[in-house]
C-alpha cells in the first residue's frame, strides 16, 4: 500500500472534471492505497465541509479530504491536478510526482503571464497523465513530455438508448446543444450563431440548450432545459435527432456520452478533436456557423445517415465504460510507483486519426478553407507538409449544398411546407396559452 496525495480544486456540481478527480481518488482508495486529496482553494469551508460536499456530489466517501495545502504526512505519490497546482506538486516532498492532465489549459487564457505559466506546468518534469490522445500527442510533440493516456469513456448504466433513433424519428426533429456561457472553449456564440441558420431554414426543429441555468438572449425561439441530472440529460439524449457539442480544446466528454445514447454528434473539425473522435461516429464541421449549421441540416435530412451513426455511436462505446477508463487511470498510477516510464507509441495515435472529411458550407468553399481544413489533418503528421492546391478539394473536405443562402425553397421545396406547419404550430399554443 502506498500514500498517495493529489492537490485538487473544490467540489462543485456540475463539473465533469472535478469529478473524475474525485472518483479516481476513491479508486485507488477502493486498490489499496492511502489516498487523501488536499483542497487548495478551500477559502473557508473545513475537510469535513469538503468531504459532505464530494459525497454529495460525487457519492465519494473513501478518501480523506483536507482544507489546504499544508502536507501532514510523507507521500509515495503526489499528483497535480490542475496547471496551477502544478508548481506546488514540482516543490512538495514525495518520492514521485505526475500531473493528471484533463484539458490543454494553456488556451484558457488570452495570451500573455497566464497562457505561458499554464504552458510551464508541462514543463516541471512532472509523469504526465492525460485524458485522451491529441492531449498526450501535444505534450509529446510540443513540450516533451512522455504521458500515459486515458481514452474518452461514460457511464455505461447513464447514458444508454432508451428510446431507438428509428421511434424518435417518427417525432418532430429536436437538436440539443450544450451550451455553457461561462466556458469559452465551448464556443457559445458559435453554436448559437449557427443553430440560428438552422431554426431559419427549419422553423420546424425544436432547439433544447442544456448546460446552463442563465438562459441567452437570443432572436430565435429555443428551450433551455439548465443543468441537468446525468438521468435527465440521458432523457433528453434520447428524445433529440442531433447533439451539438463544440469544443475548441480537448475534445468534449458530451461527445462520446451523447454516442452511447445514440444521439449523432457535431463538433469542429480542427486538431484537437482528430485524434479521439471515431471517424464513423461524429460529424466534425469548419469552423464557420454555415458549416456547422450544414452538418446538423445534413443529418436532419438524412434518416438513413441518423440511423447509421446512432447505431455506430452505441456500438462503439460499449467497450469504452468510466469502469475501464479508472482501469487505466489505476494502471498507470501503479507504474508510475514501481518507477516505469511510459512507453509512448505515437505512431500508434496517428494511426487512430479521424479519417473522415470536414463539412463545409458551400459558400465557404474556397481555397483558405480548404487550406485551414488541411493544416489541421496533418499537424502531428507532418508539419513540412503543405496542401497542394492541385489536389481535389474533396479529399480532405465534404459539403451537402444546404446552407446556400438563407431563402433556398427553391432548392428544397419541403422547407416551404415545414414552415407553414411551424407557424401554425406555434399560433396554436399562443392561442390557447401554452407559449
Amino acid at each position: 500500500m502506498s500514500n498517495i496525495a493529489l492537490i485538487a480544486p473544490s467540489p462543485i456540481r456540475g463539473s465533469g472534471g472535478v469529478a473524475r478527480i474525485y472518483r479516481f481518488a476513491n479508486a485507488l482508495s477502493d486498490h489499496g492505497h492511502q489516498t487523501d486529496i488536499y483542497v487548495f482553494d478551500a477559502g473557508v469551508r473545513s475537510g469535513l465541509d469538503l468531504s459532505k460536499d464530494a459525497k454529495k456530489y460525487y457519492s465519494i466517501d473513501g478518501v480523506r479530504t483536507i482544507a489546504g495545502v499544508i502536507l501532514d504526512k510523507e507521500y509515495d505519490l503526489i499528483i497535480a491536478t490542475r496547471w496551477d497546482t502544478s508548481k506546488m506538486v514540482r516543490d512538495m516532498p514525495a518520492k514521485k510526482r505526475a500531473y493528471f492532465i484533463q484539458d490543454f489549459e494553456a488556451c484558457f487564457n488570452p495570451v500573455g503571464d497566464g497562457t505561458i505559466l499554464a504552458e510551464n506546468s508541462y514543463l516541471y518534469g512532472l509523469q504526465a497523465i492525460t485524458y485522451g490522445r491529441w492531449l498526450a500527442l501535444k505534450l509529446y510533440k510540443e513540450y516533451g513530455n512522455s504521458p500515459y493516456y486515458l481514452d474518452f469513456a461514460t457511464d455505461l448504466t447513464t447514458f444508454r438508448v432508451t428510446q431507438k433513433m428509428k421511434c424518435r424519428m417518427e417525432e418532430s426533429p429536436a437538436v440539443c446543444f450544450i451550451y455553457q456561457h461561462d466556458k469559452p472553449r465551448r464556443c457559445p456564440s458559435l453554436g448559437i450563431e449557427a443553430l440560428g441558420i438552422v431554426k431559419s431554414i427549419r422553423p420546424d426543429v425544436e432547439l433544447y440548450f442544456v448546460g446552463s441555468n442563465e438562459s441567452p438572449n437570443i432572436w430565435y425561439d429555443f428551450t433551455n432545459v439548465g443543468l441537468l441530472s446525468t438521468e435527465k440529460l440521458n432523457n433528453l439524449y434520447n428524445r433529440c435527432h442531433v447533439g451539438l457539442c463544440l469544443s475548441s480544446s480537448n475534445p468534449s466528454c458530451n461527445a462520446f456520452d451523447m454516442m452511447s445514447a445514440g444521439l449523432p454528434a457535431v463538433d469542429l473539425y480542427r486538431e484537437n478533436n482528430l485524434f479521439d473522435i471515431p471517424s464513423s461516429g461524429v460529424l466534425l464541421a469548419h469552423q464557420t456557423p454555415e458549416s456547422i449549421a450544414e452538418a446538423i441540416l445534413y443529418l436532419l435530412s438524412n434518416p438513413e445517415k441518423l440511423l447509421k451513426m446512432s447505431d455506430f455511436g452505441v456500438e462503439y462505446m460499449k467497450s469504452r465504460s468510466d469502469i475501464s477508463e479508472t482501469k487505466e487511470f489505476i494502471a498507470a498510477i501503479d507504474s508510475i510507483l514501481l518507477g516505469n516510464s511510459s512507453e509512448f507509441d505515437v505512431n500508434e495515435i496517428l494511426s487512430q486519426r479521424f479519417t473522415g472529411t470536414a463539412v463545409i458550407a458551400a459558400a465557404y468553399r474556397n481555397s483558405s478553407v480548404v487550406q485551414h481544413v488541411y493544416s489541421q489533418q496533418i499537424e502531428y503528421v507532418d508539419p513540412r507538409q503543405k496542401y497542394d492546391s492541385d489536389h481535389s478539394a474533396d479529399s480532405v473536405t465534404e459539403k451537402y449544398n444546404i446552407v446556400t443562402t438563407l431563402n433556398c425553397a427553391d432548392k428544397h421545396p419541403e422547407i416551404s411546407s415545414m414552415k407553414f406547419r411551424s407557424r401554425l404550430k406555434r399560433l396554436i399554443k399562443r392561442v390557447v396559452g401554452i407559449a
